[in-house]
């Protein structure tokens, strides 16, 4: 599988290659490339599960081992291992579809960057990785921080999680260091911080949490910055955070004015997910909207680009990936939580902000059979039937299809492709000769050969 160039254990581009300061160590010792991939649980997973064909899920900063990692725990397992290609989503999350294409029955996810989803076909095992931090320096640092005083959680890049273990008696009885879980972005801890410390550079993973706890300060600290002067412990403009939250709530006010929602299959791995797909189904359907199911693999502008008539798209994906929030698209891409929140009165509005489909699942009438769900309560018609004002436009909306109070207006995506004047080149269909297969040519494109 490929990753995003920009998902690295830094910014700098050069160490992505195992030549580089990090990685040069790892790959000629031995000892240490085997502790970094956790080479012994991995073995210890393969006999557990007796698996045969094993499927290594490997980012672009460490193809460079990939072969090694194959050849290996192909000699010491005896099980055959295979090196997945691109992913069909998103990077942080297991591919199950390109593992069983070639009929896999386990896979190994290596890399920092992984959401955690519980998956629903084959067992999975992680490698994460593991990073050193120069502790005495982060102790240091953390003297610009001794003025806080509420609850402070710490958290880390996955790769650097074990090296917390040893910051943790030196650090004050206010702070609390995160564990790895599922309580958001990946990780486990109690309570509501007034301030988040992140220790690494995975800006998913500090834009969910800031958008979870959008009151508490934000702290970072880069233990492999190269730069001479970079400061110690640096904290994030809390400007940031409030123009994230700002953001999504504009896009749920855009939700309301919209007529037809796009719903992007963005994963066929993470649990639930047909389930979120049929709720948001049931929920747009409810307040009088269309809806539409997109399964484009991963979604780029191009792709999405082709749905013109579609007024805004809903991602549903793990919650490392689902803010996709680029002014390229010319649609604008929300998660299911927010369409929940815009078109749904059962989730509640004293919730804090998540990025987790699995929230509307656990907190709406989705305990509903799924065959009860066609039809809708008078008192959700009622409430359609109410015009609302529009905090986008300025103008009086119907709340059953987000659009301006017209007669007879048209919105079906067959209407609007009628409308277009370009469709695409004309097949001319029945008007062209039938003639028989002929030979063509064979071969690669720089040496074609007629055959």
């Amino acid at each position: 599988m490929t990753a995003q160039s920009s998902v690295s254990p830094s910014d700098d581009d050069s160490v992505t290659q195992h030549g580089s300061p990090l990685y040069k160590d790892i790959a000629e010792d031995e000892t240490l490339f085997r502790h970094y991939f956790d080479v012994e649980s991995t073995v210890e997973f393969v006999r557990n599960y007796s698996l045969k064909r094993l499927a290594l899920q490997v980012p672009d900063y460490l193809t460079w081992a990939s072969a090694r990692l194959a050849a290996l725990l192909k000699v010491e397992t005896g099980s055959e291992a295979f090196i997945l290609a691109d992913s069909t989503f998103s990077d942080c999350c297991v591919d199950e579809i390109a593992a069983e294409h070639i009929n896999s029955d386990g896979i190994v996810h290596y890399g920092y960057r992984a959401c955690l989803s519980q998956t629903s076909r084959l067992p999975v095992h992680h490698v994460f990785g593991s990073l050193p931090i120069d502790v005495d320096a982060f102790i240091d640092a953390w003297s610009s921080l001794l003025h806080l005083t509420g609850d402070v959680v710490v958290f880390a890049d996955l790769h650097f999680m074990p090296s917390l273990v040893s910051i943790n008696d030196r650090l004050p009885s206010n702070v609390q260091l995160a564990t790895i879980g599922n309580r958001c972005a990946g990780y486990d801890f109690s309570g509501t911080p007034s301030a988040l410390v992140h220790i690494g550079n995975d800006d998913n993973i500090r834009t969910v949490m800031s958008l979870h706890f959008s009151h508490a300060r934000m702290f970072v600290y880069e233990p492999n910055s190269r730069s001479a002067n970079t400061p110690g412990i640096v904290e994030v403009n809390p400007e940031r955070s409030r123009a994230l939250m700002r953001r999504r709530r504009y896009l749920i006010e855009k939700v309301k004015d919209s007529s037809v929602i796009g719903i992007v299959v963005g994963t066929l791995a993470v649990s639930g997910y047909l389930d979120c797909i049929a709720h948001l189904r049931h929920v747009i359907r409810q307040s009088g909207r269309k809806s539409y199911t997109l399964a484009v693999g991963r979604p780029n502008v191009p792709k999405l680009a082709n749905f013109t008539s579609i007024d805004i798209f809903v991602m549903v994906s793990c919650p490392l990936s689902s803010i996709i929030d680029s002014f390229e698209y010319t649609a604008d891409i929300v998660t299911p939580v927010e369409i929940e929140m815009a078109l749904s009165r059962a989730y509640p509005s004293e919730r804090p902000y998540t990025t987790d489909f699995h929230a509307i699942l656990d907190t709406t009438n989705h305990v509903l059979n799924r065959h009860d769900r066609a039809g809708t309560t008078s008192e959700c018609d009622d409430e359609a039937e109410v015009p609302r004002f529009s905090l986008i436009t300025g103008k009086l909306v119907s709340n059953s299809a987000g659009s301006s109070l017209l007669p007879n207006e048209l919105n079906t995506v067959a209407v609007v492709s009628e409308q277009r004047t370009f469709t695409g080149l004309d097949p001319q269909i029945g008007c062209t000769p039938i003639v028989p297969a002929a030979p063509g040519q064979s071969g690669i494109p720089s040496a074609y050969r007629q055959i």
